[in-house]
Parts: C-alpha cells; structure tokens; sequence
C-alpha cells in the first residue's frame, strides 16, 4: 500500500521454496514477495554452534524493518531460531521490529531472554502470548 517494500522468506526445505515461489507468481504477488533458498548451516555464536540458514542468499538485504522469526523448526536442535538476531543484527534498520513465533515453547522464550541480553531490544510481548514482539532500536555505540 505505501508502494515500497518486499516481503523475503528464507526456506531450507527446497520443495516448499519452490512450491511457495509458484504460488506468489500464480497470485500475482511475486513482484513483492519471495522464498529464498537458504540451506541450513553450521553457524558458530559465542563457541557454540547452530544449524541455521545459509546468510549468502540474503548478501543483497539490508536495512530490514521487520523481521519475522518462525524457523528452523525445533527439531533442528535445541534453540534453532537463536542465531537470527546475532546473525542479522547488521542487517536491521535503525528501528525495526522482530516477531518470534511459538513462544509458548520454552526454547523460544529462552532465545527471546537471550536476544534480549544482548542489547537494542525492547520485550513488548503480551504475557503469556504466543508470540514475542520486540523493538529494535540501534544503540548509538552500535
């Protein structure tokens, strides 16, 4: 509606990118969406590694206002959604917001302390909701 923007979703199981990608061109919407394929790998954090989406197929994002967080899915092991902030960090506007689905699991509730640990958010979640709602505000050291 305000004629700027792009909605990109990454995807590591390569027959739902390309079911989802066909599905954006059929509706018309492919213009302002798109899956990225992004397989999943090793990320090392703080001496501790994670199974998470491969960044280079987001090398030409930046400047993200939203970032919805609702994978790798759990089984992927514990923590999963953990390296989206530290990862994509750089990437966020100035002031942005982070959704985190599922946060009636306990994993996502730790990752969402944990982000918030390392600095710039603000926890604007509901109690008890299933989803964390977080503002990212650049810190002028950052």
């Amino acid at each position: 509606q305000k004629g700027s923007g792009k909605l990109i979703a990454l995807e590591h199981m390569e027959e739902f990118f390309e079911a989802t990608n066909e599905a954006l061109k059929q509706h018309g919407l492919d213009d302002v969406a798109e899956v990225r394929h992004a397989r999943l790998v090793e990320a090392e954090i703080d001496d501790a590694s994670y199974l998470w989406y491969d960044v280079s197929s987001i090398s030409d994002v930046n400047e993200v206002s939203v970032l919805i967080v609702d994978g790798p899915p759990g089984y992927i092991g514990s923590q999963a959604r953990f390296p989206a902030y530290p990862m994509l960090r750089e990437r966020l506007a100035a002031a942005a917001m982070i959704l985190v689905d599922d946060l009636q699991r306990s994993d996502e509730q730790a990752v969402v302390d944990s982000w918030v640990e390392l600095g710039d958010l603000t926890d604007l979640s509901a109690s008890g909701g299933e989803q964390a709602i977080l503002r990212y505000a650049r810190s002028s050291s950052g």
